[in-house]
């Protein structure tokens, strides 16, 4: 009996320059694959909520939304996003000060992003949230649509551009608090997946 071809693996990843490139060899069969690749490029908060569902057999994560998903789904070894100096940072249309944040409503990129977890951690910002796309906070900001902007990706680059100030950057406060790299993001892998399967899929991203 001829053994069953590997399914297709449904492969969730952001257009986070850190995807695109770490992925890019497995999604264009610039390197062998241990089973053919459909792949769903979206926002990282739809891939959290995805995550929820049950709906990728690989993604992409936000490490805040591990509590979410870890019943199953397991974290792969390979393919995260953590490091120094790359947190998310909060930014407004003008300097404020600290106690000016604390009933502040801001623009967050999801109630599951990382991003968030940390605003909540850091314990200064009480004030209502709105979620929106992550590319659409500053303008929310910039429009008074929000007082704040929890901000990602390239944002990081291009807030001054917008008119904008930084008040925080949450990733020098985690790791003035820690002393560790800050984590940000992750690969999981749906437990139906068989463990051979599973591993194969980890060690080509390796």
């Amino acid at each position: 009996m001829s053994a069953l071809p590997p399914p297709n693996l449904s492969f969730g990843l952001s257009p986070c320059p850190n995807d695109t490139y770490i992925f890019h060899a497995m999604l264009h069969g610039l390197v062998p694959v241990p089973a053919p690749i459909t792949p769903h490029m979206a926002d990282v908060e739809e891939l959290n909520n995805l995550a929820r569902q049950k709906a990728l057999d690989v993604t992409k994560m936000s490490l805040g939304a591990t509590t979410e998903i870890m019943q199953d789904y397991a974290l792969m070894s390979s393919g995260a996003a953590l490091g120094w100096g790359c947190g998310p940072l909060v930014v407004a249309r003008k300097n404020l000060k600290p106690e000016d944040w604390r009933n502040a409503t801001v623009a967050v990129p999801g109630l599951l992003t990382t991003a968030n977890l940390l605003l909540t951690l850091h314990g200064g910002f009480q004030g209502p949230r709105k979620e929106m796309l992550f590319s659409d906070v500053m303008s929310a900001v910039s429009n008074g649509e929000a007082d704040l902007g929890l901000i990602i990706h390239e944002g990081r680059l291009t807030y001054a551009r917008q008119g904008l100030v930084k008040l925080l950057d949450l990733g020098q406060w985690w790791e003035a608090e820690f002393s560790l790299p800050l984590p940000l993001g992750a690969i999981a892998v749906r437990r139906v997946l068989s463990t051979p399967l599973a591993r194969r899929v980890q060690n080509t991203i390796t």
